[in-house]
This record gives structure tokens, C-alpha cells and sequence, in this order.
């Protein structure tokens, strides 16, 4: 097998959120199917020592600062750049510059690219590459445009439309691209007219998630990445339109928000804990009864319905926010639309013993079926030996 230049927006350790679950299996798989260098971008907390494990060689690239002075000064530069807004954090030409001396080293490498925006950093000419989409970026910010207020809409209308023209212009480049669900797979052949997208779903490594059976405080937990505004848009949601309902029949009930970001949330009820980053599943679902996902816009599948539902903690979810999963109602989690109907459907599991360990028991084996690791090996396969032959 050829080496793999694996090449990321996120490091993958330690793993705090979706996006470096993701990152951290797909590295994982490909240590075992071939020699690895891990390019990736280093937010200064990176584990190198457990990248190490799996790569050799591990180079990392500094972020463009995030502060609000920057990304209002990125805004302002943003009409006259190649790169779409929500990319225009990285730095493309670090990027660039780490790929090149590469190339000249592992000549006959396959690049495996965990964003598309990192396309634009490719060697000239390169066709041995594997596009892995963590989610349709124009679909997130249409879908965001949709559901904002003016002016936020016309903004996101405008990154919406920069985005789906660099997605149509760049993700030719890749010889086989990776989807996380059925559904983006069609959005991708439909709206790109790709002929190369195989699914490579969301999974999880089951050794990381030991199930905690029996009785547990009346504790609802929500989990992410609450620098993604779609989540901290969904906990305060939960905070100030669920939970006041969910009070009304469970005065003790409480609400955990756990996760990058989550500590400087602005939430003060008596009834919130802000438990801040975790990086073992338990530490954050050992005491929930049940897990809320009040999600509205987004894209991809949940990482945060699996990592509950493989810890054996049932989910309550918008319907938006069970999209791309392959589970229906009653699988493992309810889907409850409405704000009254989501927190009736919190009550039901945080009163209902036997409904709670029945959600649990089905969730837990809902994930060992579609959702382990072991599932990807084949499709990783796949992608490695499309893209070789490419290139």
C-alpha cells in the first residue's frame, strides 16, 4: 500500500468534539493499512505523543488567530479571497507550503484531505486524493441562511453561495470523496454531478464507551462543540425554552452542558452545570439519564446521538438534528419536534424507568451494529485503492 499524507482542519487529540472523533478513527484506520503522516492544524493542546502512535511523522500548522478582532478583520477580507469565510480561519499557505516539501519526499503518496477547503493546498496536479466530508459546508450555511434574521441572513446567503461555488470548482479535484450519510451522498451527486462518493458513516471505537446501567439522577445532558453556533444556538434553547417545561413536572431535574466551549457559555439558572471539555465519554455520561440534541441547522450525522446512545444513554432530538443517521424513533432516542414536545419527551424518559432502559438497551445495540468502528476498515479501503489508481 502506498503512504498516506493524511491532512486536517482538526488535530484529532485529544478528542473533544465530532469533528476530532472523526479525524482521530480515520487515522487510526489508516495506520493499519498503511504508512501515515499526519499534517494537521495545531490549536497549541494538541497530544502529539498519541498522534505518534499512529503516524510517522507529525507536522503540525498553526491556526490564523480566532480572536474577534481577527475574524472581524478575516470578514473584511473575506469578498476579496479564493477561500470561503468558513474556511478563512486556516492557513492555506503553511498548508501549502508543509504539502510541497512533502511531495518531493513521498513521491508516490495518496493525500487524504479532512476538509475541502484543504484542497487549495495541494500539490500541483495531484490526482492520488480521498476528500473525507465531515458535512456538505453549503448545506450548513444554507440551511443557516434560511433560519437567520436580517441581516445574518443576507451574510450567510453570501457565504452560502461563495461556498457551493468553491465546492463545485474544487471537489473535482478528489478521485473519491467520503460522505457521512446516504443523504449527503446524493447531495453530492446531485448538486456536483460526482460519480465518486461511497458513505463512510460516523463511528465509534465501542472500547472507548462502557455502558453504566441502573438508576440516575434526573439529568439531561447536552454535548459539542459550543463554538459551533448551531449548538449554542440549541443550549439556549434548552436552557430558556425547554427546561422551565421539563421543571414544570420535574422540579430537580437538571441540565449538564458539557464540551469544548461549554464553560464560557453565558448560562447562570441554578439549574445548569457547565462542565467545560471532557475527554473520556463517562466523565460527561455517567450521570445523565438521557441526552438532549436541540438541533436546527447542520449537517453531517450526530456524533453526539452516538457517543450517548453507544454509552447507553437514550437521546431526545429535533428531527434535524437526527439527520443522517440511519435510526428512526424509538431506536435508541425519540424524535420530538416543538418545544413542548421535546421536553414531554425528556419528561417521559427522566420519569419512566422501564422506557429509559428499554431506549438504552436498543441504542447501545442500534450502534454496535451500524455505527463501530470496525465498519470503516472496508470503505477506507476502497477510497485508498480509487485514489491510487487515480494517480
Amino acid at each position: 500500500m502506498r503512504p498516506v499524507v493524511m491532512v486536517s482542519h482538526f488535530f484529532p487529540f485529544p478528542t473533544r468534539s465530532g469533528a476530532e472523533i472523526r479525524t482521530a478513527l480515520n487515522l487510526k484506520m489508516l495506520s493499519e493499512l498503511a504508512e501515515v503522516v499526519l499534517v494537521a492544524n495545531q490549536p497549541g493542546d494538541g497530544d502529539i505523543a498519541e498522534a505518534e502512535k499512529y503516524a510517522r511523522e507529525v507536522i503540525t500548522v498553526s491556526p490564523l488567530g480566532r480572536g474577534k478582532m481577527r475574524s472581524v478583520l478575516r470578514r473584511l477580507k473575506e469578498p476579496f479571497s479564493a477561500l470561503p469565510a468558513a474556511g478563512s480561519w486556516l492557513d492555506i499557505r503553511r498548508f501549502k507550503e508543509v504539502l510541497g516539501d512533502l511531495g518531493g519526499k513521498y513521491t508516490d503518496a495518496v493525500y487524504w484531505l479532512e476538509a475541502s477547503w484543504l484542497l487549495t493546498a495541494l500539490p500541483e496536479g495531484k490526482k492520488a486524493v480521498v476528500l473525507d466530508q465531515h458535512n456538505l459546508d453549503s448545506e450548513v450555511l444554507r440551511k443557516r441562511a434560511e433560519n437567520a434574521s436580517f441581516p445574518l441572513s443576507i451574510l450567510y446567503k453570501h457565504d452560502f453561495l461563495k461556498q457551493r461555488a468553491f465546492e463545485k470548482k474544487e471537489l473535482k479535484k478528489a478521485a473519491a470523496v467520503l460522505a457521512v450519510s446516504e443523504e449527503e451522498k446524493t447531495l453530492h451527486e446531485r448538486k456536483f454531478g460526482l460519480e465518486n462518493v461511497e458513505v463512510l458513516p460516523n463511528l465509534v471505537d465501542l472500547e472507548r464507551y462502557p455502558v453504566i446501567r441502573g438508576d440516575r439522577a434526573p439529568a439531561i445532558i447536552m454535548t459539542g462543540d459550543f463554538g459551533y453556533e448551531p449548538n449554542a444556538a440549541g443550549a439556549e434553547y434548552l436552557v430558556k425554552d425547554v427546561m422551565p417545561l421539563v421543571r414544570e413536572k420535574i422540579p430537580d431535574a437538571a441540565l449538564v452542558i458539557a464540551g469544548k466551549g461549554s464553560g464560557s457559555l453565558p448560562f447562570r439558572e441554578e439549574f445548569v452545570e457547565l462542565m467545560g471539555p471532557f475527554e473520556r465519554p463517562e466523565d460527561a455520561f455517567s450521570s445523565a439519564s438521557v441526552a438532549a440534541v436541540p438541533i436546527f441547522v447542520g449537517g453531517g450525522s450526530r456524533y453526539k446521538i452516538i457517543e450517548a446512545l453507544a454509552s447507553g444513554v437514550p437521546a431526545v432530538s429535533t428531527s434535524a438534528g437526527a439527520e443522517g443517521l440511519d435510526l428512526g424513533d424509538g431506536e435508541g432516542l425519540l424524535i420530538r419536534d416543538g418545544v413542548r414536545e421535546f421536553a414531554d419527551g425528556l419528561v417521559s424518559i427522566l420519569a419512566v424507568g422501564a422506557l429509559r432502559e428499554k431506549l438504552s438497551v436498543e441504542g447501545r445495540k442500534k450502534i454496535e451494529e451500524k455505527y463501530s468502528f470496525c465498519h470503516g476498515r472496508a470503505i477506507v479501503l476502497k477510497a485508498l485503492e480509487k485514489a491510487g489508481e487515480a494517480g
